[in-house]
């Protein structure tokens, strides 16, 4: 039986045609990945927060947990939790500044003061995760911070301002005070990489009662993040 064989030739007026087809399978792939590692990165950092909140709970509980549970035995790590209620800013707080920490957390910087000590307890996270109520931040507010197994701490917002990415001294530590410093980008709505960083700062003062207001913007804040954290 003879072979048949079909040849065919390309014209000239296809290959816009199939550039086109290209560049929309292209474009279909690129979204997909970006989708796939959109859900990831929410999926990562919401397992991580729960881990988080697993080690803090743990340690806050006169029962302990038998230190083989298979959660436990993959968080070795320092824990705090940063709450300002009439913001609705919540999240677990972990040593570190890299882009994986801040993925998944608020980020300490090691160096830095723990909290209620003297010197300057700095703290970053992103504009669009947990630091994204920060938009909304006034003189006054208060922010409490506590480290597993701790007391919890009361700051109370002092400075609110906005510098350049390489106006490091916000960070440096400071002599007979003892302040918070919470960092993150700036312009909230600006798309890549914002060029400025807004600057938090509070003052320790354990002494603030909670007024009925504040008690009320706590339990709301705790209530709107309780699947947050």
């Amino acid at each position: 039986m003879p072979r048949i064989r079909v040849q065919y030739k390309l014209d000239k007026e296809d290959v816009p045609g199939l550039v086109v087809l290209a560049v929309r399978w292209v474009a279909l792939s690129v979204a997909m990945g970006c989708f796939a590692w959109g859900a990831y990165t929410i999926y990562d950092q919401h397992t991580h927060q729960e881990e988080a909140e697993t080690l803090f709970q743990e340690a806050e509980s006169p029962v302990r947990v038998a230190p083989d549970a298979p959660v436990l035995a993959k968080i070795k790590r320092r824990v705090a939790k940063l709450d300002i209620p009439r913001l609705g800013v919540a999240g677990y707080v972990e040593d570190g500044l890299d882009n994986k920490t801040l993925r998944r957390a608020i980020g300490h910087a090691e160096w830095s003061a723990h909290a209620g000590q003297d010197g300057n307890v700095v703290l970053a996270a992103h504009r669009d995760t947990f630091f994204s109520g920060l938009r909304g931040v006034k003189l006054g507010d208060i922010v409490y911070l506590q480290e597993a197994a701790a007391k919890k701490h009361r700051y109370q917002v002092t400075k609110v301002f906005v510098v350049n990415p390489e106006d490091t001294w916000v960070m440096q530590p400071v002599a007979n005070r003892k302040m918070l410093t919470m960092i993150t980008c700036y312009p909230f709505s600006f798309v890549g990489h914002a060029p400025q960083r807004l600057i938090v700062q509070a003052q320790l003062n354990d002494d603030i009662a909670d007024t009925p207001h504040r008690a009320k913007a706590k339990k709301r804040g705790h209530r709107r993040n309780r699947t947050q954290i």
